[in-house]
């Protein structure tokens, strides 16, 4: 886990391996997943774990890949696990990944990391986070392949903060996340086309309790090696908008 701050920003790079020598018995899916926080507000968060044994399904859910503010690929887990109530605290040890390469340039601060668990199908995924400057940050995911795939860059967000859909298809989309005294602009662009939506989630802040939360999914195919650049910006007062 890294962690790069720069004036208001602040954010989480996870890209750790399954814990338990492999077994994973409280790992999540959350592999080139990031956490993001401006001015101590969290913009796009960890789903949490919520519950453990009471609620099988919710386990499953907040566990998932989906769960997480990384990329999903085919519509499958990094690591498969099977949702039976008894493999509740079992995993596969499909993810390999790479540790955190960490950076100073004059592009700001740089974090790099790879994962293969999706080598299975033919893909290993890239995550290069750039915190650029102290209202600006990059994400760029790279995926080396071979056939036709799928993809979904996730990005969870509280409840508090409203989403406005400003352009939902083509090689560009993009969308205003508002809160009380922020507001982001998140834009996403690729050589294919994309779609972006906003869905209706849940996470789990505090254990034992669960949330309403919001889903920003940004959906596209491609057929060889893609590069995806994600930037989202902010406006570094905290006047209320």
């Amino acid at each position: 886990m890294a962690v790069a701050r720069r004036g208001p920003a602040e954010v989480i790079f996870l890209a750790m391996p399954n814990g338990i020598q492999g077994k994973g018995s409280h790992t999540h899916n959350d592999k080139l997943s990031v956490i993001v926080r401006i001015y101590n507000e969290e913009l796009f968060s960890d789903s949490g774990t919520g519950c453990y044994t009471r609620d099988p399904v919710l386990r499953n859910q907040l566990r998932s890949t989906a769960a997480h503010n990384t990329v999903q690929i085919d519509e499958q887990e990094q690591n498969r696990f099977s949702v039976a109530p008894e493999n509740l605290f079992r995993i596969c040890d499909d993810v390999k990944v790479s540790r955190i390469t960490i950076e100073d340039t004059e592009e700001g601060q740089v974090l790099r990391a790879s994962h293969d668990g999706y080598a299975r199908f033919g893909v290993t995924h890239t995550r290069v986070v750039k915190l650029e400057s102290p209202v600006s940050l990059k994400l760029e995911d790279y995926f080396d392949s071979s056939g036709s795939h799928t993809f979904g860059l996730l990005f969870h967000i509280n409840q508090r903060w409203s989403v406005n859909i400003q352009s939902g298809t083509g090689t560009e989309v993009q969308c205003i996340i508002q809160g009380r005294h922020l507001v982001a602009h998140l834009s996403c662009h690729a050589a294919v086309k994309l779609e972006m939506t906003c869905l209706p989630s849940v996470m789990s802040t505090v254990y034992g309790v669960s949330t309403e939360s919001k889903l920003v999914i940004v959906r596209g195919r491609f057929q060889k090696p893609l590069q995806l650049l994600s930037r989202l910006s902010w406006n570094e007062s905290v006047t209320a908008v």
